[in-house]
């Protein structure tokens, strides 16, 4: 296998699992969201943006974990205020 082949190989794998993240982080803001707990507004459009990120392929797996880790941060330190 060529080196170009198993890089394409490995960012494939790096961005199947951004999309699994994305999806429990996904879920887990609706969650919060039943709840009754409103999230900052740019929660919502940090997951958008990792989405488009992760199922474009014009952007590294990189920057879509970059988004999804920003996001990430706001929703756990939501998360905790519920008590």
């Amino acid at each position: 296998m060529s080196y170009a082949k198993d890089a394409s190989v490995m960012e494939f794998e790096m961005l199947r699992r951004l999309g699994g993240k994305w999806a429990v982080l996904a879920a887990m803001s609706m969650a919060i969201a039943r709840k009754g707990v409103n999230l900052p507004p740019d929660v919502a459009e940090k997951l958008k943006m990792a989405r488009v990120k992760i199922g474009s392929g014009c952007f590294s797996p990189c920057e879509a974990s970059c988004t999804l880790a920003e996001a990430e941060s706001r929703i756990f330190s939501q998360r905790f205020h519920l008590g």
